[in-house]
C-alpha cells in the first residue's frame, strides 16, 4: 500500500520556500476519521520526518486517528477545540 500525504508535502513545500526557518506547526483537520491504523501510522512517519515541531488537528482526524497521532508523536500532538489559545 503506497500512502500518499499532502500534509508533508505542504510541510517540505514550505521549508523550501523558507530556507533555514523552522515550521513550527501544521494545524488543520487531515481526515484521518476513516483510515486504516497502518495508514495513520504512516501518516505519523512521514510528518515525523519533516520536523514541524506541532500539529494541531481538527475533528475530522477521529479519534482513533487522534490517538495513532499521539502514541506515534507523542506531545507535539494537540486537538483544537473552543477556547484553544496558541503562542508560538
Amino acid at each position: 500500500m503506497r500512502i500518499t500525504v499532502l500534509a508533508d508535502n505542504i510541510i517540505r513545500e514550505t521549508a523550501e520556500q523558507y530556507p533555514g526557518r523552522r515550521i513550527l506547526a501544521m494545524i488543520g483537520g487531515f481526515h484521518l476519521h476513516n483510515k486504516t491504523d497502518r495508514y495513520i501510522k504512516e501518516f505519523a512517519e512521514k510528518i515525523h520526518r519533516t520536523g514541524v515541531e506541532q500539529i494541531y488537528t481538527g475533528h475530522c482526524t477521529g479519534d482513533n486517528g487522534y490517538r495513532i497521532l499521539s502514541r506515534e508523536l507523542g506531545g507535539m500532538v494537540h486537538q483544537l477545540c473552543v477556547g484553544l489559545e496558541m503562542e508560538f
